[in-house]
């Protein structure tokens, strides 16, 4: 009975999914850490907004496994001030030639995550938490890092997510923090419904 509710609101999701307006506000680079620090790879992640369910959404990966994190109006204002916050603080860190490892409080996020766990399979679960902190790597480089804790399937106890951490160096929040601007995201908004109006011409 669970695998079968499961299938059916697999298709609901797909077919509500296949006539929803969903389009890029922001795609960005990221990086995150292999060897516990020791080395980088660049990761890439998408948002993107969905003009019928009114939601935001951040697309990536972890590992091999395509991933998609709701966010709310009032999640991206905690990104926007977990962001600003970071760069106070690492003008600080520099000024006082210190390190730090500090979470920023009233930034954390809770929401659901829906994952790739096969072919063509996919699960959502609720409880997801998104913890933002603003952390140097040494004296020189100071990241702010997204990380989560991990949930597991309401469908198996052996399926579960944790998101890879994403860690934004100065070029890279400076680049989201502009992205995530309000004037910036409506803009992007403006333009995309001024080409879906003219698509919308050749009937």
């Amino acid at each position: 009975m669970k695998k079968l509710s499961f299938l059916i609101s697999v298709l609901l999701f797909s077919t509500a999914s296949a006539f929803a307006d969903v389009y890029t506000i922001y795609s960005g680079k990221a990086q995150v850490a292999h060897e516990a620090g020791k080395y980088f790879s660049n990761w890439d992640f998408t948002i993107k907004y969905d003009d019928v369910e009114k939601n935001y959404y951040l697309y990536t990966k972890v590992t091999i496994k395509n991933i998609r994190i709701l966010l709310s109006e009032n999640d991206l204002e905690k990104i926007r001030y977990a962001l600003t916050k970071y760069k106070e603080w690492v003008k600080i860190a520099k000024e006082h030639n210190v390190e730090m490892a500090k979470e920023i409080s009233d930034s954390s996020i809770k929401t659901e995550i829906t994952w790739e766990h096969g072919i063509d399979t996919w699960y959502t679960a609720s409880g997801f938490n998104l913890t933002l902190k603003a952390v140097s790597q040494n004296l020189q480089q100071h990241y702010l890092v997204i990380s989560s804790n991990k949930v597991i399937s309401p469908q198996s106890e052996y399926i579960n997510i944790k998101l890879d951490p994403l860690y934004f160096n100065e070029v890279n929040a400076e680049a989201l923090l502009a992205a995530l601007q309000k004037e910036k995201i409506e803009s992007v908004k403006e333009e995309y419904n001024k080409k879906k109006a003219a698509q919308d011409l050749f009937q």
